[in-house]
């Protein structure tokens, strides 16, 4: 997946001069992040409000 990320991340700034924002959440895959969230883990939770924040 985190190949997958990346080659996406290439193309978006290459091919389109969008820069987004990429982020690994260590000890965490793409079933337990969304596990995470409203538990005591703010691993991903604190992140996502961030960025939520920043472009409301």
């Amino acid at each position: 997946m985190q190949v997958q990320a990346g080659e996406l991340f290439s193309r978006l700034v290459t091919q389109h001069r969008f820069n987004p924002e990429l982020s690994v959440i260590r000890g965490h895959n793409h079933l337990t992040q969304v596990y995470s969230i409203n538990t005591g883990d703010e691993s991903l939770g604190t992140p996502v409000l961030k960025f939520l924040r920043d472009h409301a």
